[in-house]
């Protein structure tokens, strides 16, 4: 659905009309991934992500794996949906749940979502950090620079990483289109 610009008015009223009356029939999964596909088209009513919000709620996400775990929560960052209890709790299991084996997308995505957040939720910059410290030699520039975007709108990082951004970018800025 992302990659087709259907000029419909009522497209995506009807899809979660329809989403909405058939939920319970989905898996956890493709749930999130139907969402996904809302999210990144900046659509949705209010139900709708309150929706999923109940179902966080009531733990019907807990199985998910890392990865669409964040995906959940992003969704709700792209829509500026979800409320402060669903960010705290979503922040409580997702500071547990993250560990080395998270993938830099998903890592950048989770930084990118709480940049904004941050005075709320200083140590998942901490943890961050921290992951990207580990693999800071196998970051492309592009990554290095939503990164440090995100280190910079937090206002977060230590002065540590912010030297190895500049180093890194300035050792790179002739590759830089």
């Amino acid at each position: 659905m992302d990659m087709y610009c259907v000029d419909d008015a009522s497209l995506w009223i009807n899809l979660e009309i329809f989403f909405l009356k058939k939920a319970d029939t989905f898996n956890t999964q493709t749930l999130i991934k139907l969402m996904n596909h809302f999210a990144k088209q900046q659509e949705g009513s209010g139900d709708f992500y309150e929706y999923f919000e109940h179902c966080f709620m009531s733990d019907n996400f807990e199985k998910l794996s890392l990865s669409d775990y964040i995906t959940l929560g992003y969704n709700f960052y792209l829509v500026h949906a979800g409320s402060s209890d669903f960010f705290k709790i979503y922040y409580i299991k997702l500071i547990d749940r993250m560990d080395e084996k998270i993938s830099t997308f998903d890592l950048l995505r989770v930084m990118q979502m709480f940049a904004e957040l941050a005075q709320h939720f200083p140590n998942i910059f901490s943890k961050t950090e921290f992951l990207l410290l580990k693999r800071f030699e196998q970051l492309t520039l592009d990554q290095i620079t939503c990164a440090a975007c995100a280190f910079a709108i937090s206002g977060y990082g230590s002065d540590r990483i912010f030297r190895m951004f500049e180093t890194m970018v300035m050792k790179n800025f002739t590759n830089l289109d």
